[in-house]
């Protein structure tokens, strides 16, 4: 075998991303793991009752774990490495494990995708008909998608197996793959990248239209933008697709990234969705602070810049802090 390599891919063979593998993979599920933990924390505080967009994005969090350990455990198997340096004998399981992590690909989105639009309906209460009809086709559209990736992922060939039979040293004489596996890769990447983009835009225009003041507007504009960053990471995968599609790719290789990008974006995901439910909390920590530091002042008898307005007025931000619990679950008490 070695004969056959060229100059390049002999140079190259020892070269590997496991290090970047490991490093984005835990760096995500640390990020992941603060962000669900922050979500249930800012209900607690504001004596809001934990709902089905919390565990719907807890379920998400669930299954993003796992994809981010598959990750991991495949470079003992050659990913990250070219195809010419990995162990031929073990490469059968990459694509096994890579098939498993596909499949909760499909479902990780579909919990975030869901946790986000029952995120919707709690804040916006779907008062506004196109709005309500637009999420509720968004919610057809997610459904048909998660089973159609399901499903085209899970039995794409005859038996299951074969799949990764087929590249094992003694592949068996009977089996048969129905789809093009990068080709249906690429599609189910483009059609998810696109539903992120619907979900995105949706709640612009009710913010929008929202009667506050035009900063307090924007900030609440830029909270829920963040789902920009996880359309992006999108992006990226469906670049990354694109390259499995060449029969010669360095499927090893190029896996990674793609794998890399796969996790990203589900992670990101969650995160982003639970932005605008955190967002409240940090306001709530501030207000604390600022309360504490401005009876500190009035103690001490100092007479410095006020934290909180009038000195005769400091114990508005605490009112103002504990009143945000008797809200109905609205971020910032928001009202179409």
């Amino acid at each position: 075998m070695v004969a056959t390599l060229t100059p390049d891919q002999l140079a190259t063979m020892n070269d590997n991303r496991n290090t970047l593998i490991v490093a984005v993979s835990v760096v995500l599920i640390v990020l992941t793991t603060i962000a669900i933990v922050l979500r249930f924390i800012a209900r607690r505080s504001r004596s809001l009752h934990i709902g089905v967009d919390d565990w719907f994005a807890l379920v998400a969090w669930v299954i993003a774990i796992p994809m981010c350990s598959l990750n991991i455990t495949m470079i003992k198997w050659g990913l990250g490495r070219h195809v010419w340096g990995a162990d031929v004998q073990v490469l059968w399981k990459v694509v096994q494990t890579t098939w498993a992590f596909t499949l909760l690909y499909a479902w990780v989105h579909f919990f975030i995708k869901f946790s986000i639009l029952f995120f919707y309906h709690r804040v916006f209460s779907f008062r506004i008909a196109w709005f309500k009809l637009a999420c509720y086709a968004c919610g057809v559209y997610a459904v048909s998608w998660t089973l159609a990736a399901f499903f085209a992922a899970g039995f794409q060939c005859s038996p299951v197996s074969f799949l990764w039979t087929s590249v094992q040293l003694n592949p068996p004489a009977n089996g048969k793959c129905h789809l093009q596996n990068g080709r249906a890769a690429l599609a189910f990447a483009a059609l998810n990248s696109l539903l992120d983009i619907l979900i995105f835009i949706l709640p612009m225009a009710m913010l929008w239209n929202l009667h506050m003041k035009r900063a307090r507007k924007l900030s609440l504009i830029a909270v829920f933008a963040t789902g920009a960053f996880a359309i992006t990471a999108g992006l990226l995968r469906l670049s990354n697709s694109y390259l499995s599609i060449d029969p010669n790719a360095d499927v090893t290789w190029v896996l990674a990234d793609i794998n890399l990008w796969t996790i990203a974006e589900a992670c990101v995901g969650i995160i982003c969705a639970s932005m605008p439910v955190i967002g409240p909390l940090f306001g709530l920590v501030k207000d604390n602070v600022r309360s504490y530091l401005s009876k500190q002042s009035l103690e001490s008898g100092t007479h410095g810049i006020p934290l909180s307005g009038r000195s005769g007025e400091s114990g508005s931000t605490t009112r103002l802090a504990s009143s945000r619990g008797s809200h109905n679950d609205s971020i910032y008490a928001l009202k179409p």
